[in-house]
């Protein structure tokens, strides 16, 4: 290896070394959580707002019941062959933005021990309506949060699971389902709630379909992009909105996607009016500088083997 590659290795390898360690306590920073199991089934973690108490860490935190308003809760429902770690980007902003968020593990994912088929919600719908009822259900007696402002977000399956479980049960304010499958014919009895559909640019025609005809079911009328249907305030509006530059998996770290989102559960909880905020998860921007490291390094260590070779 020449005296420039080897000093290229060098250097990849501090840098990663450094962001590893930047990576390590920014995971091990942020919002106040702690995990939780519902139901001795559902393994889950609940974000709050604001800091930790000085001299606690963030993991397992422990704090007094809120003074005055507690803050809405937004339960987060991941996708198929997802956990709920792959939401917690926009767990931690939605708490740095003001939100109580509890994240939790459909059956069969993560750390759940509840064995699942392959296609739970076709199969197995009513389990999963029970598992989220009881997350509800939960935060209804939790006494950090305030369990009369539940707000519903859901990526791909769990999209199609919030949807479907606002049109059955009258306690979330507000539904975002994110590059959902959403079925047109939502077969609940209730009109969800303040329905916002966020979806991909590339997401697959079918989620683009189905979401425009959920959206127009309930919109009473085909909607257009990014409009707004119906009066917030009464729980009957409805938006469908497409996300420039996003796929199906990308579309969880998108500012717009966010935005969008945070407006919409703030209008829905009765917040007081502001500039929604964007994606505040630092470990974002480290990982993007992490992986370009990692190249780099194993490029220059197969150099370096095939020289030795």
């Amino acid at each position: 290896m020449t005296r420039w590659g080897g000093s290229l290795l060098l250097v990849a390898l501090l840098a990663a070394g450094f962001l590893l360690v930047g990576l390590g306590a920014e995971n091990w920073g942020g919002p106040p959580r702690r995990d939780v199991e519902i139901a001795g089934r559902i393994p889950a973690t609940v974000f709050m707002p604001g800091q930790p108490p000085p001299g606690h860490p963030a993991i397992g935190f422990t704090l007094p019941r809120p003074a005055g308003q507690r803050p809405p809760v937004v339960v987060i429902a991941h996708g198929h062959s997802a956990d709920r770690e792959m939401m917690s980007p926009i767990a931690r902003s939605l708490a740095r933005a003001g939100y109580a968020v509890l994240a939790f593990d459909i059956a069969g994912h993560g750390a759940s021990r509840t064995p699942f088929s392959v296609t739970p919600f076709a199969s197995e719908p009513d389990r999963l309506r029970a598992d989220l009822k009881a997350v509800v259900d939960w935060l209804g007696a939790y006494p950090y949060v305030d369990g009369k402002r539940v707000l519903l977000m859901g990526h791909s399956l769990g999209a199609a699971l919030v949807m479907d479980f606002a049109s059955r049960d009258p306690r979330p304010v507000a539904t975002v389902a994110l590059s959902g499958s959403v079925n047109p014919a939502l077969a609940g009895p209730l009109r969800p709630r303040n329905a916002l559909f966020l979806v991909a640019a590339g997401d697959a025609q079918p989620i683009h379909e189905e979401t425009m005809g959920t959206a127009r079911q309930l919109a009473g009328v085909t909607p257009e992009e990014g409009r707004t249907y119906g009066d917030p305030g009464a729980g009957q509006a409805v938006r469908r909105s497409l996300v420039p530059g996003t796929d199906h998996m990308t579309v969880l770290y998108s500012d717009t996607a966010f935005r969008e989102a945070v407006a919409w559960m703030d209008t829905s909880a009765g917040n007081p009016a502001r500039r929604p905020p964007g994606l505040d998860d630092p470990r974002l921007a480290l990982s993007a500088w992490y992986l370009p490291c990692v190249l780099v390094l194993m490029a220059g260590l197969g150099f370096a083997a095939g020289r030795a070779a």
